[in-house]
Order: C-alpha cells, then structure tokens, then sequence
C-alpha cells in the first residue's frame, strides 16, 4: 500500500516519507529473502527455512540473530511450538 501526498510547488510528500523509512532499515539480500518468508509464514522454523532458502543452519541462524538485532523480528512462545513476530 502506498500513499502519496501532492502539494503545489513541493516534491511528493510520500516518497520523502518512503525515502526515510527505507534509510533507516538497511536489509541484506539474505535478511530481506528470510525476513520474506517470516512475513508469509510466521510459525516458520529452522529446518524448513533451510529447505525453503537453501542457505545452510549456521547462516540462517545468524541472519535471525541479525534481524533480532535490527528489531526487525521477535520470538513468541516457547522454542517447540512458538512463533515469529514481525516488528517493523
């Protein structure tokens, strides 16, 4: 969803806004792709991200502490059975 504001004689409101926003989170190719597949099935877990990306286990474990970093994400509930919260 994108919303843009017009005002006579001064750039596009919306694209500054967007501008800002997009600074301020700097994502990786390997952070966007998970961070993608969270977003479409938060009760994601290891094993299947490594089916689903192909990257290996040490590299998505430290692409989730990454994103943990950036509060991009969260974990909810318990290892077994919980679940990813998006953040931003």
């Amino acid at each position: 969803m994108r919303t843009s504001f017009y005002f006579e004689g001064l750039q596009r409101l919306g694209d500054r806004i967007n501008d800002r926003i997009n600074d301020r989170i700097k994502l990786t190719e390997t952070e966007s792709l998970i961070y993608a597949e969270i977003k479409r099935n938060p009760s994601i877990t290891v094993p299947l991200l490594m089916h689903e990306t192909g990257y290996s286990e040490p590299t998505i474990n430290r692409t989730l502490k990454a994103l943990r970093e950036k509060s991009c994400i969260a974990r909810v509930g318990a290892r077994k059975n919980g679940r990813w919260e998006i953040l931003k």
